[in-house]
């Protein structure tokens, strides 16, 4: 027993270096399946890194392209956009224009029909001299003819600069026409005024030799008298005002954008024709005494007649 026991020692001793032996070559085997595993690890790591870093490059590329893309298409909109607007913009301005233009040439028109008529009422003067009349005559067609070459120009002007300055000169520039007209207006006014005083004057004469016969007949016509008195007195007053209103405007030239001289004309042109509104009432006032002297001898003529009729009839008795 003892010597089986000894055999057992001997043999595990035996065979104890070489498990040892084992132990370290799986050990040795272990590490360097480690070492060699490890390269490969670190090295599928950094293929895949590349292969992230690339696919983030590929996808930050593709990102540019497209804001490359959205910023050209922005571009291109925004540019249609602009062209749409300046097209827009500029049928706006062409419309404009055309209004403008319109509008403009019947300014003119308007402007050039009134000085027409003035021309005419000018013609129709009766009370004023021929110098006179050709002389108005003569402010009138030029101013025509001034407004029909500014018409013409404002129609064939395509500069918006042009055409704005143009057709402000309607009433800046051609400042005759705010003077001629109102001036023609109180001159045609008078010589109506002259017309009509120098019809009463006549019809006054008539009247005075009608209260003469009348009064020759014993007749009491001093009501009549004072009537005819006032009348001649209200003609009298009707010619000195309008003596005065065409005195007033006689002299006056265009202001040409001088605003001292326009307030002037003005001011002069606001008398004149307050003086003929006077004048007006004053050939009112004589009509209206004409009147009562004519009541006057139809209740004379009346008394006479019905005096005449008694006397008749007292002496057939």
């Amino acid at each position: 027993m003892k010597k089986i026991t000894t055999s057992i020692l001997a043999l595990s001793f035996a065979l104890a270096p070489a498990f040892v032996f084992a132990e370290d070559t799986t050990a040795n085997t272990s590490a360097t399946a480690t070492t060699t595993a490890r390269p490969m690890l670190l090295k599928e790591r950094q293929e895949a890194f590349e292969q992230k870093r690339a696919a983030l490059e590929e996808e930050r590329a593709q990102r540019a392209l497209d804001i490359e893309a959205k910023k050209n298409m922005r571009a291109s909109t925004t540019a249609e956009r602009q062209a749409k607007i300046a097209e827009m913009r500029t049928e706006k301005e062409s419309d404009l224009a055309a209004r403008a233009k319109e509008r403009a040439g019947q300014e003119i028109e308007r402007r050039v029909k009134n000085i027409e008529q003035a021309v005419e009422r000018i013609e129709k003067m009766s009370r004023l001299s021929d110098a006179e009349k050709e002389s108005l005559k003569a402010t009138l067609t030029a101013q025509i003819e001034s407004l029909g070459t500014l018409k013409e120009s404002i129609a064939n002007t395509t500069a918006t600069s042009t055409l704005k300055e143009s057709i402000s000169s309607i009433t800046k520039s051609y400042r005759t026409y705010a003077l001629v007209i109102p001036k023609s207006t109180i001159t045609a006014a008078a010589d109506r005024v002259l017309s009509v005083a120098a019809q009463l004057e006549q019809f006054s004469a008539k009247l005075a030799l009608r209260i003469t016969a009348a009064s020759s007949t014993t007749a009491d016509l001093s009501a009549a008298s004072v009537s005819l008195t006032d009348m001649n007195s209200s003609i009298a007053d009707a010619k000195t005002a309008v003596s005065s209103a065409l005195a007033l405007v006689k002299d006056l030239t265009s202001d040409e954008g001088d605003k001292a001289k326009m307030q002037a004309n003005t001011q002069a042109l606001k008398d004149a024709h307050a003086k003929i509104v006077a004048a007006q009432k004053s050939l009112a006032d004589a009509r209206k005494d004409a009147g009562q002297i004519i009541a006057a001898l139809k209740g004379s003529n009346s008394k006479r007649s019905a005096d005449d009729t008694a006397t008749t009839s007292s002496s057939t008795n």
